[in-house]
């Protein structure tokens, strides 16, 4: 009789590991789920699923910021802000043009040129704010978002500086 409980106990001890294992998956999944509109009423970019690469959500091998080049300036995105994402355009801002140029590797240096952002992207501006630029983003199921891309500044460059210095080092190895 002995040996039935110890079965029993060997039996829920393994349930036990199976169950956490399972809401460890679970969670992981939820939080990749985490796009706006996912179904979650505070949805994130869902950045965190490559986190061990770059420590910003993209591959290791790609530059690790999202940039684009407009009016003469560099733009980063800025999801720390508020109003990073928008359901809806602000009032003020129109269209600006398209991404022209998309590449991983560099920091945009041409008008209209982005590091991340798919050719063909909608950018829109606001002539009263030059230091804020919304760029589109159309989902699959059809809604339609807005990401606040904001004007560089010195720290900004300082980390993109870093950043590229880290590829170089990943390219020599």
């Amino acid at each position: 009789m002995k040996s039935n409980s110890n079965v029993w106990k060997c039996s829920a001890v393994l349930a036990a590991c199976i169950a956490i294992i399972l809401a460890v998956a679970l969670f992981g999944c939820a939080r990749e789920l985490s796009e706006p509109g996912n179904g979650t009423e505070e949805g994130t970019e869902s950045f965190d699923f490559y986190r061990d690469y770059t420590g910003t959500g993209l591959p290791g091998d790609h530059l690790g910021y999202y940039l684009l080049y407009v009016n003469g300036d560099l733009h980063m995105l800025d999801l720390g802000d508020p109003a990073g994402y928008l359901e809806e355009l602000p009032e003020g801002f129109s269209l600006f043009g398209t991404v022209q140029d998309d590449d991983f590797y560099t920091v945009p240096k041409k008008e209209l040129s982005a590091c991340h952002i798919e050719k063909g992207t909608r950018v829109y501006t606001n002539p009263d704010d030059i230091s804020a630029v919304y760029v589109e983003r159309k989902y699959d199921d059809g809604r339609v978002g807005y990401y606040l891309y904001k004007l560089c500044r010195e720290n900004d460059y300082s980390l993109i500086s870093r950043e590229l210095e880290r590829l170089r080092e990943l390219k020599n190895k």
